[in-house]
């Protein structure tokens, strides 16, 4: 059933060339909506196609190339009522070098990475599914070792075969529970340049050369971008972003001895408590 009364969602805005290979659209919020479905078209005036849906306010279209397109989006109550489409906003997507890409979607161990534990398994993620996925969407489970006892965690590394300087960097990770030592993302190189640590209070914190900062707190069960923006390897600094939004600006390195990043770590520190990663890649 389509256009009931509850109000369309406002504030659409899709990003005008600042993601690479993505165009990453926001909303504001509709009263009464559970869900959100996403609509796309190649003219602003043209027919607009079904792309996808999703539960939170935002969404991420796979593009391969520059062109502008054009997106609409309605929100979806309980009863599976559709409200009329938002406005339509323009966006496009940049195609940089990529230097590091992994979705994540095989149906095995993924070429490259190693892991201190053999528990590492693939999920269908609950992540909206992009148009043009070939059957599910996968993401990456690092199970904490509980099956192990491994008090100290378990990490797995991907190393990169050489030093890189990256200005941009992307993850989604996705936390089973606040309640345990969590999921921490690292990069290396003769020391870390970044290091973002999923505490066990409910909160997300950045390491760097001056100490820890406090980011906020997170949920369990939700996926969460977390962006590197800007990364300057001179000043030693970095944007970070959550979810599109602008959390940290010039955030030090955790190290500001660091030249370059030569290997990617994924860590779960604690038992009794799942974290997932999807989407992960730099240029």
């Amino acid at each position: 059933m389509c256009c009931n009364q509850f109000p369309a969602p406002t504030n659409i805005s899709a990003s005008d060339g600042t993601e690479a290979y993505e165009i990453f659209i926001t909303w504001t919020w509709s009263e009464g909506a559970s869900s959100y479905r996403v609509y796309g078209s190649d003219s602003e005036d043209g027919i607009f196609f079904f792309l996808g849906e999703t539960f939170e306010e935002y969404a991420s279209i796979k593009e391969d190339d520059s062109i502008h397109y054009y997106y609409k989006v309605t929100a979806v109550d309980g009863s599976g009522d559709e409200s009329e489409r938002s406005t339509a906003d323009e966006g496009w997507a940049i195609t940089p070098p990529i230097i590091f890409n992994d979705n994540f979607d095989g149906t095995s161990f993924p070429s490259g990475w190693y892991a201190t534990s053999t528990f590492w398994n693939y999920y269908s993620s609950s992540f909206w599914v992009t148009p043009g996925a070939a059957g599910t969407d996968n993401c990456f489970r690092l199970d904490g070792g509980y099956l192990q006892s491994l008090s100290e965690g378990v990490f797995a590394y991907r190393a990169l075969g050489q030093s890189y300087q990256p200005s941009y960097l992307q993850i989604y990770v996705k936390s089973s529970s606040t309640l345990e030592e969590g999921g921490e993302i690292v990069g290396v190189g003769n020391a870390a340049s970044f290091w973002i640590y999923f505490s066990n209070n409910g909160n997300l914190y950045l390491y760097g050369s001056g100490g820890s900062v406090n980011i906020g707190g997170y949920s369990s069960n939700s996926w969460y971008r977390l962006q590197l923006k800007n990364i300057d390897w001179t000043a030693k600094t970095y944007d970070f972003y959550i979810n599109g939004v602008l959390e940290m600006e010039n955030m030090p390195f955790a190290n500001n001895t660091a030249t370059g990043l030569s290997e990617l770590q994924l860590w779960n520190d604690e038992p009794g408590c799942d974290f997932f990663f999807d989407e992960f890649f730099m240029w």
